[in-house]
């Protein structure tokens, strides 16, 4: 009788996932032909096509990498037929393929099963929570969202809740929800409060798993009276070296804030009275460029800033006349007419003279 041909084991079969969680993926297979040779090994090879980055061992399962890759390989038992993938990642696509080994070598792999991750609540609240009174009634949150997990993985966000209780004894628990848009702000204004009374708020966020945690609680007061709104602003006049504005007056305003800078300069203040509703900014440049806003202020704070103006003064930079206007050749000398040159109706400050 000839002895039995002993060659490598066909493929894993029937290769499916039985659960699936955030970070782990359970799977199972059938159990190959082994080739008249005890199959010693299967291994599990998972793959994440779109992340570089390798994944975190698992040493209870025999886990071990590929550092120049992004494949990650578990060793388990010939007898085995199933598994427990961890250490992935949230809501990432695997590409997860099985081999198994005997003594003569290792079978082709098999069909590749592909998998997405469960998504997770966030595991952190939003942070930076911000609150500042805007009027009377009003006040405005502000925040960031919740920190990514150690491996990089941001919660996908859907909603957002904010919880408003006013601080006096009674009052009601307020609930303002925010659907998560690509253009969403993290910032949120809250109206309809009442006026000089303090409200405790928190923010927290939701995706489809649930909530996350909530933030730390924020105390804040909405003010005594209303700030005054923010003045229409209008050039009126420049000159080379000054830039008028006016603007209508207010009776709730107790005096105005006027800024100006040069672009991409530092901000200069003036501070003005109620009653004056034009002003004049001199000693600026000729021919320059200049950013202008206004800020009304009362007891209730200050108001919002106006648009910001930008205007020039008069004036350009100097132009060359003809060489035959500002040049006098004679046998020995040379005479410079510089009054020749146009000035742009700005003040000339130094010639530099080139021979």
């Amino acid at each position: 009788m000839l002895p039995t041909k002993r060659e490598t084991p066909d493929h894993p079969t029937q290769l499916e996932v039985i659960h699936i969680s955030s970070r782990s993926v359970h799977i199972r297979w059938a159990m190959p032909f082994n080739g008249n040779s005890p199959i010693l090994r299967f291994l599990v090879v998972t793959e994440n096509p779109k992340d570089r980055k390798l994944l975190v061992p698992n040493i209870t399962d025999g886990l071990f990498k590929n550092s120049d890759s992004n494949i990650v390989t578990t060793d388990i038992s010939g007898s085995q037929t199933d598994t427990t993938l961890r250490g992935l990642k949230p809501r990432t696509l695997y590409n997860i393929h099985v081999l198994a080994e005997n003594a003569i070598g290792r079978s082709t792999r098999s069909k590749i099963l592909t998998v997405t991750t469960d998504d997770e609540v966030p595991r952190t609240p939003p942070l930076q929570v911000r609150v500042a009174p805007t009027s009377s009634n009003s006040l405005r949150v502000s925040w960031m969202p919740p920190e990514e997990a150690s491996d990089g993985v941001e919660a996908l966000l859907l909603v957002i809740m904010l919880v408003i209780k006013a601080s006096k004894n009674g009052g009601q628990y307020l609930f303002k929800t925010l659907k998560v848009t690509d253009d969403f702000e993290n910032e949120c204004l809250l109206t309809n409060l009442l006026s000089s009374t303090e409200y405790n708020i928190v923010v927290q966020a939701f995706n489809d798993k649930g909530p996350g945690p909530q933030s730390d609680e924020i105390v804040a007061q909405t003010s005594k009276f209303d700030p005054p709104k923010s003045p229409t602003v209008k050039i009126t006049k420049s000159t080379s070296n000054s830039i008028q504005i006016q603007w209508e007056g207010s009776e709730d305003v107790e005096g105005y804030l006027a800024y100006i800078r040069e672009e991409n300069g530092e901000w200069k203040e003036a501070t003005l009275s109620p009653d004056v509703l034009t002003y004049n900014f001199e000693n600026l440049k000729c021919g320059n460029a200049y950013q202008i806003y206004m800020v009304p202020f009362a007891s209730g704070g200050k108001g919002e800033r106006s648009q910001i103006l930008s205007v020039k003064t008069d004036g350009r930079g100097p132009s060359a006349p003809q060489k035959d206007q500002f040049l006098q050749v004679n046998s020995t000398s040379v005479t410079v007419f510089l009054s020749a040159w146009d000035d742009g109706e700005c003040p000339i400050l130094h010639y530099f003279p080139a021979i």
